[in-house]
């Protein structure tokens, strides 16, 4: 078997390998990668030590030598998740009965006498929507479905994206709706509401 011997000089701190080709070239590559690893540290460090006279140039350097570490790809299907949660929920519209009947009004005859602040209103406007419902119907809640089918009905322009939230909102901070335990998207009116639409809402003259 053949002998083999190597000489690697890391800055002059030879390391002498003697022994068989094998021996020798199993442990050459071993030393190639400490090699290549020991180059690439002392070049970031060269480079670094000049990072005040051209900060440009270090972050340009430093890009080359980096690992590939960026973020990853954002799928389409994740965008559309993404975008997805600022859009408004659908809401099928739920039908109810509205016109006159005997004694008891319209939802538009209703609607029109109290003047709940046409379309910037919204709480004021579901209120009303929901003390028609429930006073003049007699149904034992309503739900954002008929709010979204009276909207249609009275020819509200400006029909809210967010339902659901605007209606928290006026619960959070109006105290005028209180959600139906078991029933999903049924609210009813609370006290405040009630006084508000029978009292403090105008009737046209």
């Amino acid at each position: 078997m053949s002998e083999a011997k190597a000489i690697i000089d890391l800055q002059e701190g030879k390391i002498e390998l003697e022994g068989s080709e094998n021996f020798v070239t199993k442990h050459l590559e071993k030393f190639k990668e400490y090699l290549e690893l020991f180059q690439s540290n002392e070049y970031l460090q060269n480079t670094s030590s000049q990072h005040e006279k051209n900060p440009q140039s270090l972050s340009e350097k430093a890009d080359e030598l980096k690992l590939k570490s960026s973020k990853p790809a954002v799928s389409s299907s994740s965008k559309r998740r993404k975008s997805s949660k600022s859009s408004a929920p659908s809401i099928t519209p739920e039908k109810f009965e509205y016109h006159k009947d005997g004694n008891r009004e319209g939802l538009k005859e209703f609607f029109s006498s109290k003047c709940p602040g046409a379309d910037s209103n919204i709480g004021n406007i579901i209120a009303t929507i929901g003390y028609y419902l429930q006073f003049i119907r007699g149904e034992p809640h309503f739900t954002e479905g008929n709010i979204e089918f009276a909207y249609k009905i009275l020819e509200l322009k400006a029909r809210p994206k967010h339902l659901r939230q605007i209606i928290i909102n006026n619960k959070n901070s109006r105290d005028l709706f209180e959600p139906v335990e078991g029933v999903e998207g049924a609210w009813k009116l609370t006290r405040a509401a009630e006084i508000l639409v029978d009292e403090e809402l105008p009737n046209e003259s």
